[in-house]
């Protein structure tokens, strides 16, 4: 007997067109560190007050990006100026983030 999978069914969920597209996610709701997809990159809005977090590179106004995140609910990887940090889910929740302007690279040339 065949399974369903090869009857040509589909089990899962399905397309639809209206579905947020990448940056519109960040208009529906604040965006932290812990929900920016693997590979996005983000700015940073703000940081929780901590002292560790300054040596690390985690500052209002520098560019971030997801680099891997931990299975079962550990740490997510961040790259923030060529170096990678490893922040638990619940640090990462407090660490605000923006979607990087389109003219961003022009204002940071000039």
């Amino acid at each position: 007997m065949l399974g369903p999978w090869r009857r040509g069914k589909s089990y899962g969920k399905k397309k639809t067109k209206d579905a947020p597209g990448r940056h519109e996610a960040f208009t529906q709701r604040e965006m932290t560190l812990e929900h920016l997809p693997e590979g996005e990159e983000a700015l940073i809005d703000s940081v929780p007050n901590l002292p560790l977090l300054y040596p690390l590179g985690l500052r209002a106004g520098k560019r971030v990006r997801v680099r891997a995140r931990g299975c079962l609910g550990g740490p997510v990887f961040a790259e923030v100026e060529r170096r990678c940090v490893a922040l638990g889910r619940r640090l990462a929740g407090e660490v605000k983030i923006s979607p990087i302007p389109i003219d961003y690279e022009h204002e940071k040339a000039t």
